[in-house]
């Protein structure tokens, strides 16, 4: 039996309670390892060698990932993505041409001027990430 601390349990129940969000199975192994290829590729650039980013390949980290997920480590996978933006910015038309739909809105101050927020949420991650290639 795996022993988990008060506080994870805690985290661990409210994550998975949180909609769009759920625990990582062996299934998630690919889609994760993708992500972490793509997003070290597109985010160190020019940081680190162009030769280890070369080197990332997503067999080898599914591979690595369902080892992980079949340890009983705890991981997360969210389904859904949401963000607020200023109401009166150009990522509002992004986030419609994207296919997010318009959650809600409210009003926040920031340095002393009371702005309006609109919040945008996408329910599918691969519709949105089909609709980043297409705008990219």
């Amino acid at each position: 039996m795996r022993l988990v601390p008060l506080q994870a349990r805690r985290t661990m129940t409210l994550m998975a309670s949180t909609p769009g969000i759920r625990a990582a199975t062996e299934h998630d192994a690919a889609a994760i390892a993708r992500v972490q290829v793509e997003s070290w590729k597109a985010t160190y650039r020019g940081i680190v060698l162009d030769a280890l980013l070369a080197g990332l390949n997503v067999e080898e980290r599914a591979a690595r990932w369902r080892e992980i997920l079949k340890s009983g480590t705890y991981i997360f996978v969210a389904e859904q993505v949401a963000v607020w933006v200023f109401g009166a910015n150009p990522a509002c038309r992004f986030c419609e041409a994207t296919g997010a739909a318009w959650i809600g809105g409210q009003t926040r101050e920031i340095g002393g001027v009371t702005v309006p927020l609109a919040a945008y949420g996408w329910t599918s991650l691969k519709a949105l990430s089909s609709a980043l290639r297409k705008v990219s």
